[in-house]
């Protein structure tokens, strides 16, 4: 939900000194540097937002962003390439 970005379940990174409630478990944020978006919260999975933009991909590249929203003239937004690798998740 933060960075618009897709990643594998189960990737995350931490930030140390953020714990969940449990002041013990390390909290897990979306993997990609600089994207604060909790992996409990944020992350829906792929089938949520291709539910909402059937214009997009089946399989979603590693680094793409991929708006949810429609812009203000009720337009789908574009979606822009921020990794030119082309690697696929699953």
């Amino acid at each position: 939900m933060e960075c618009e970005r897709c990643y594998k379940f189960g990737e995350h990174r931490t930030i140390e000194g953020q714990l969940l409630p449990d002041d013990v478990t390390p909290a897990q944020f979306c993997p990609y540097d600089g994207c604060e978006g909790s992996v409990s919260l944020d992350a829906y999975p792929w089938s949520w937002l291709k539910e909402k933009h059937p214009e997009y991909p089946d399989r979603p590249r590693r680094g793409q962003v991929y708006p949810q929203n429609s812009n203000s003239e009720g337009q789908e937004m574009e979606y822009k390439l921020n990794d030119q690798s082309g690697e696929e998740l699953l």
